[in-house]
């Protein structure tokens, strides 16, 4: 088996000699964030936007920066031979604090992976179910950025995978769409595409920022009857790529995986081919 290589606070090293202290509030608390950027051709895929998101999170949880660059994501890419996979950074606040208020004169621990892709994209389309887990609003905690505690997320999907569905859909405590689990949502009517705006409380997901970027999509609060009457729905990730839904369950409501979703994935390959 091929050694992996970490990155751990400025330094590479082989996977049995990274530790992370039983006093780090990420282990503690999930106090911290993490990004995944997606890798092709051994080119991370909007390696800039990624790196300002983490900046934002780190911003947003009062996180110190470590100023990881562009050129060190590449570097754990060439160390582990990555060729189609991912780039995981994980940043906590550091050691120190057996409360919830930390100490503010703590270093922040970073950790970066890269590895293979291991499950090929999904080949068909997903069925959702209704979660009963609400999404945390904006004035709860900063949820637009990748916070390195996902309960939440996790609880969600384990309750749709308990009803054989493949996602969760979650509403956010206004009852407005929000967002799936693992994945942002946008839904097709006519010819426009509509996804939730940050303010709902969903991710700002990179996925989700390359669509906006390349064709013209509407942000809308809607509620979940709303959903019943729209053409086409589809989730969206950085793993999982354009996703076409087909239905929600226990409501019954089905769609049909349309030319739009079709379109947008073949938009998003052809972006990923020229910028990844």
């Amino acid at each position: 088996m091929t050694q992996r290589i970490f990155y751990h606070n400025g330094e590479y090293v082989n996977a049995e000699n990274v530790s992370i202290s039983p006093d780090d509030r990420g282990f503690r608390f999930g106090d911290g964030v993490f990004e995944t950027i997606p890798v092709y051709r051994a080119k991370p895929y909007q390696v800039d936007w990624h790196l300002k998101r983490l900046e934002a999170g780190l911003s947003a949880l009062q996180i110190g920066d470590p100023g990881l660059t562009r050129e060190d994501v590449m570097e754990i890419i060439r160390r582990n031979t990555v060729i189609e996979g991912f780039v995981r950074i994980m940043i906590s606040r550091g050691e120190g604090s057996h409360g919830y208020l930390p100490d503010y004169d703590i270093t922040s621990n970073v950790l970066m992976e890269a590895f293979q892709r291991t499950e090929p994209l999904p080949d068909e389309p997903a069925n959702l179910f209704l979660s009963s887990y609400k999404k945390p609003s904006l004035d709860m905690l900063p949820v637009n950025v990748k916070l390195a505690q996902g309960l939440n997320s996790t609880l969600a999907r384990m309750e749709a995978q308990d009803k054989n569905c493949f996602e969760a859909l979650q509403l956010n405590v206004e009852g407005h769409i929000c967002e799936a689990s693992s994945a942002n949502i946008f839904w097709v009517v006519g010819n426009k595409i509509y996804t939730p705006p940050l303010s709902t409380g969903c991710l700002n997901g990179s996925t989700r920022a390359a669509l906006m970027r390349i064709v013209s999509i509407y942000q809308a609060k809607i509620p979940l009857a709303s959903l019943q009457e729209v053409d086409e729905v589809f989730l969206t990730n950085c793993n999982w790529q354009v996703l076409p839904v087909t239905e929600l369950r226990p409501m019954g409501w089905k769609w049909k995986s349309g030319s739009t979703t079709a379109h947008l994935h073949d938009l998003l390959k052809r972006d990923i081919a020229k910028n990844g």
